[in-house]
């Protein structure tokens, strides 16, 4: 075990601090970028098996259906799908039209708009 003494202490300053924010940054930006694809890669497998798990629940409950009423109350185990709709329907069908040839969907905004505050919040944590 090595003791720490105050001249120990003193060697660390903002020269070596910039030195080792240096050498770590790119890592850090490539784990960065990696956690953002693993997001989109789980919202994505997740929009695909969720109604593959369901749909086969319901094609089972389907074939032991007798004539009986249907309820008019709303199934809780509709709303994630309702979710997901309204999802696509705001992200790729609403538009904003710049110009008189251009046009953006509102998913292209948003993924803008979180690449630029995650770079803000990236440049603020990594300055004095």
């Amino acid at each position: 075990m090595t003791r720490t003494t105050t001249r120990d202490f003193f060697l660390l300053n903002d020269d070596t601090i910039a030195a080792q924010r240096t050498l770590l940054y790119p890592n850090q930006a490539w784990y960065g970028i990696g956690l953002f694809l693993f997001i989109i890669g789980l919202f994505n497998w997740s929009s695909i098996l969720y109604p593959k798990v369901f749909r086969s629940r319901r094609g089972r409950d389907l074939e032991s259906f007798t004539a009986t009423p249907r309820s008019t109350s709303p199934s809780l185990s509709l709303f994630p799908i309702a979710l997901l709709n309204v999802y696509r329907v705001i992200a790729f069908r609403w538009t904003l039209h710049v110009g008189e040839a251009f046009c953006v969907n509102t998913a292209e905004i948003t993924l803008t708009i979180a690449y630029i505050v995650y770079m803000y919040i990236w440049v603020f944590i990594n300055s004095k």
